[in-house]
């Protein structure tokens, strides 16, 4: 077990992570994503910290969850300076060499902040397209279309979240990205140079017995962004298909849950699970012949991988990273509604097809995809800023 912060550390290194959820309180794909580099450099040695949002589990504000210091903070929706401040005290406090913050938001500027002070080492990773972009909350705030005062206070919050954004990544000394097109981007839009590490997951000894009839799954986080109920909607226009619909989606707010419920209401094909545990969504992904996804903008899904990884073929509405489905002829981006309708019903009709296609996405997986490859990646990208930081105060 690690020592508790603020007692030596007999000569490890620290490392913490920023972001917004510990996994299992709350398992979404950035935060999963981070949970596996973090357990990776706890078992090289370093002493890891986390901090997540409070989502009211019964333990305390600090907590070691198998060996990682977890640092639990207030719930927080819009910008809020004493939320900043709150997570600015803990950075410190934790007195890291290393902070890895994840996502674009003002705890991007937060960390820039607290590593500047403790002289140590910042590394920001993208989560999302739109996190390579200059005014992410203002575009994020126009798409949600309100109006009146809700959109005065919105542009406010965007605008001050953007603006911290902007100085907080500035201030980076390593940026990480998921993809080519985020390398570009990051480039284009604000300058930088950065690191591509792709999303990593463990390889599966096989990919799994497919349920008969075919499962179709939509696996991720219940929100707008995702557009869980075109889902939905395409179940009720696969109704005469023998196919199974599953819908895996955690968390969504009571309202959109109800209006979701709502939606799925006598639709007999269709199956909502909600939330279910982060092992369990694997389980559900080897029985699946497809995976379906429908948001509106992506990094790159975790779902994709972990479907690939099973031999399942995906078939993604708009969101294709570096044009992977198309290219690798491992899935289809349908580009409209309408298409993605034909392409499910194309698939489920076509056994072989989706099955050479399920075979090419498990091999391109293993090859680029692979865990231990990727987190020797940032092993040697935290390595390497250790001892240049270290260099630095020795000098």
């Amino acid at each position: 077990m690690q020592n508790a912060p603020g007692t030596t550390r007999n000569g490890r290194p620290v490392i913490c992570f920023v972001v917004s959820f510990f996994p299992k309180y709350f398992p979404a794909g950035a935060e999963i994503q981070t949970f596996f580099i973090a357990r990776h450099m706890l078992e090289k040695g370093w002493s890891v910290h986390f901090t997540s949002q409070d989502c009211g589990q019964p333990t305390a504000k600090r907590e070691n969850e198998d060996g990682i210091w977890v640092h639990k903070l207030k719930p927080v929706r819009f910008f809020n300076p004493l939320r900043c401040w709150e997570l600015y005290r803990t950075l410190l406090r934790i007195g890291a060499d290393i902070y890895y913050q994840r996502g674009a938001t003002e705890y991007t500027f937060v960390t820039a902040l607290a590593a500047r002070a403790l002289k140590s080492k910042f590394v920001w990773a993208t989560s999302m397209v739109p996190d390579c972009e200059k005014r992410k909350f203002w575009r994020l705030r126009q798409e949600e279309g309100v109006t009146g005062i809700r959109r005065l206070i919105l542009g406010l919050d965007a605008w001050v979240r953007d603006t911290l954004i902007s100085i907080g990544r500035k201030r980076a000394d390593a940026v990480v990205v998921q993809n080519e097109y985020q390398r570009r981007r990051a480039k284009e839009k604000f300058g930088r140079e950065s690191t591509m590490i792709k999303t990593g997951h463990s390889v599966p000894d096989n990919p799994g017995e497919k349920s008969h009839p075919p499962l179709i799954l939509w696996v991720g986080n219940a929100k707008h962004v995702k557009r869980p109920e075109m889902f939905i909607e395409l179940a009720k226009a696969c109704s005469d298909l023998e196919a199974r619909f599953v819908l895996v989606g955690g968390r969504p707010s009571a309202t959109y849950r109800e209006r979701l419920a709502h939606l799925a209401r006598g639709v007999e094909n269709l199956e909502a699970k909600w939330a279910v545990p982060f092992d369990q969504t694997n389980e559900w992904l080897a029985s699946a012949s497809i995976l379906v996804n429908t948001s509106t903008s992506e990094g790159f899904p975790n779902t994709f991988v972990q479907a690939w990884l099973r031999g399942v073929a995906v078939v993604s509405l708009s969101a294709d990273p570096d044009r992977v489905l198309t290219r690798e002829r491992i899935g289809i981006c349908s580009g409209n509604f309408a298409r993605m309708i034909a392409d499910v019903r194309q698939l489920v009709d076509n056994p072989s097809l989706r099955n050479e296609m399920g075979e090419r996405a498990r091999a391109y997986a293993i090859r680029e995809h692979n865990l231990p490859e990727r987190m020797r990646q940032y092993e040697d990208l935290f390595e390497s800023l250790y001892r240049e930081r270290h260099l630095v105060q020795s000098a």
